[in-house]
C-alpha cells in the first residue's frame, strides 16, 4: 500500500475515502439506507470534530469495508445499491 493509499485509508476524511472509491453521495446514501444529506452530513462533521455517533461509525464501518474488498465485489455492492438495495 502506498503512502498516499494509506493517508487516504485512515482519514478522518470520510468525503475524500468515498470520493476514492469513486462512489456518488446517491449511491452510497442508499447502500447505507440513508439520505443523502445525512451522509453530507456525517462527511461534514467527521472532517470539522471528528463528530462521532451511531450513523457516522456504521458510515465509517462500510467505508472500511468497502475499501477492502476486490473492484469486482465493490462493483456488486455498488450495484446493489444502485437497484435501491442496501449494501450487504
Amino acid at each position: 500500500m502506498t503512502a498516499l493509499a494509506r493517508a487516504i485509508f485512515y482519514s478522518p476524511d470520510l468525503r475524500a475515502r468515498r470520493t476514492a472509491l469513486k462512489i456518488p453521495v446517491a449511491i452510497m446514501a442508499a447502500g447505507l439506507g440513508f439520505s443523502c444529506h445525512e451522509i453530507i452530513s456525517i462527511e461534514t462533521a467527521a472532517l470539522d470534530d471528528g463528530d462521532k455517533n451511531e450513523r457516522a461509525e456504521y458510515y465509517a464501518y462500510w467505508i472500511d469495508r468497502l475499501e477492502r474488498l476486490t473492484q469486482e465485489q465493490r462493483d456488486t455492492q455498488v450495484a446493489h445499491a444502485r437497484e435501491g438495495k442496501r449494501f450487504r
